[in-house]
Formats: structure tokens, sequence, C-alpha cells
């Protein structure tokens, strides 16, 4: 598990783990969220959701979102995954930084399962991969909205001036 870091916030009250783990057709995501000021309205039950109950869904950031961007190891495209707790998810795949606008939906990859612990504050995510690519260089992030409104947007890596969480030089995870 990784840490990852919220964007100019030095004194967070929360810390948010991800690991991501490539095996052959499968790629698995967990974050775990430690909130002990309990500034995020999460959900108090434990759920397995079948795929089939994870509908796909636009503008899943501007909530509370897990995400991953996956980059074919030496290519210029690269995916974005949303993950939320409604449940809902997303894929998009862009061409390269930031383009197309808007990213078509994509469907190279498939919910396998999508489980939230309600005890532990952890989503993993299973997906199959149904492309040609089998090695990543990976960027894990999350928009974590709290109770209030403010929102922190947590990466492994923050590099510019602004949450950028498309930039593929964050993208520091290798899987595959």
């Amino acid at each position: 598990m990784s840490l990852l870091k919220p964007f100019l916030s030095e004194k967070a009250k929360f810390l948010l783990d991800a690991d991501a783990q490539v095996h052959e057709s499968i790629l698995k995501f967990e974050y775990c969220l430690i909130d002990k000021v309990n500034l995020f309205e999460l959900s108090k039950v434990t759920q397995l959701w079948n795929p089939s109950q994870v509908l796909r869904e636009d503008e899943l950031w501007k909530h509370t979102c897990f995400e991953a961007f996956l980059n074919p190891l030496g290519l210029e495209i690269y995916y974005e995954l949303n993950f939320s707790l409604k449940p809902a998810w997303n894929l998009y795949r862009f061409e390269r930084y930031r383009f197309p606008q808007p990213p078509p939906v994509n469907s190279d990859f498939e919910i396998q399962s999508f489980n939230w612990d309600s005890i532990e504050n952890k989503l993993k995510v299973e997906l199959k991969n149904k492309t040609k690519y089998k090695k990543f260089k990976i960027g894990l992030t999350a928009v974590l909205e709290e109770k209030n409104g403010n929102k922190n947007y947590c990466a492994l890596e923050h590099l510019g001036s602004q949450p950028d969480f498309h930039s593929q030089d964050s993208f520091t995870i290798i899987r595959g």
C-alpha cells in the first residue's frame, strides 16, 4: 500500500492508502481511508456488490471518488478509472494528455468485483483487462469530499501548482 497525499494539505486529518496489482488479465485496486475525526460521509454498511449492480456514471469525481490512471508502458494513451460508493464506476480512454474532451466512455476493462468494507473503510475493486496491454504505469488518486463540502485531492505525487491527476509524470507505480 502507498500513502496518497492531499494536495497542499500538510496537516491532513485523515490517511488514505492505496494499491494496484496486475495479474495477467486481472487488475486489483484497493483504497483504505483512515478517518478518525469523521470528516467524510461514508457508507456504514459493508457491501459486496454484484458487477451488474455497479452502474456506469459520468462526473463521479465531483464527489468522493477513488481513481486510477493506467498508462500502457511505452505508449502515450492512458485510461482513467473512477469508482464511487454509490456504487458506480466509469472508464475513459485518452489518446494523449486530456485529449479528447470530453473523453469517450470505454469498455476495455470490465468490473469483476466491487466491495466496500465499512469497518475498515476499504474499497476493493477487481477488473478484467480486455486489452492486449499487460504492463502499466499507474497513478492512484482520489477526490474525498468532506461533510462540509470541502474537497481533498489526493495522489501519490502532486507535481504542479494545481491538482492534476492526468499528468503521466505522477504515474509512479509500474505493474504487470
